[in-house]
């Protein structure tokens, strides 16, 4: 059992949002991680497809520093090449074999590109302790637009922690839906870089 301060940043945002420095007593972080398999990918095709690596990167404010450096059993490369008018899908369900996810997912949106990603993530068993880690950084490149739905269903004895930042390049787009249903405690960070402008 660990004591968290999660979401630190150095500027402080209002105390009524109770978004920062959050403090979390007694949570259960996995020493054996083991791997994950119960993943599903739905309308993967030569316009957006998946791979199985992520670049080597480090975040520059993430949920805290205790949750980056644990080492992930999943790495995704989402990349988009061109418009694509169907959603691709990627469901992760927890079960006994499946008890601890900690992903990298990276999202490369290439120039002139467009395309929506789902992220769900499912319980199998109402009863079951899960940890759910996720890492999900977008390289939105010039004039791209992606759109990044992220569901979380997990059961409500479960962990949910979810760190995600944005590099935009110019006119370029990257909105999220989060639909934050589930786990016991639900903590996530958003962050977005403006990498270039231009200036008419």
């Amino acid at each position: 059992m660990q004591n968290l301060k999660l979401n630190e940043t150095p500027v402080r945002t209002s105390r009524n949002f109770g978004i920062n420095n959050i403090k979390l007593e007694n949570v259960s972080l996995p020493y054996e991680i083991g791997s994950f398999n119960n993943i599903k990918i739905i309308n993967e095709t030569s316009k957006i497809r998946v791979e199985q690596k992520v670049s080597d990167f480090k975040l520059t404010y993430g949920v805290g520093d205790v949750l980056e450096d644990l080492k992930s059993n999943q790495n995704l490369r989402i990349i988009i090449d061109s418009k694509y008018d169907k959603e691709i899908e990627i469901d992760f369900k927890f079960d006994k074999n499946n008890i601890n996810l900690i992903e990298n997912i990276e999202i490369i949106a290439n120039e002139n590109s467009k395309g929506t990603v789902i992220l769900k993530y499912n319980s199998e068993d109402e009863n079951i302790k899960s940890f759910h880690n996720g890492i999900i950084r977008v390289i939105a490149k010039e004039n791209s637009n992606v759109n990044i739905i992220v569901a979380n269903l997990i059961n409500d004895v479960s962990n949910n922690f979810i760190s995600i930042e944005n590099n935009c390049e110019n006119d370029s787009n990257v909105n999220y839906t989060l639909i934050d249903f589930g786990g016991k405690n639900s903590i996530t960070n958003y962050y977005s870089n403006l990498i270039r402008r231009k200036f008419k």
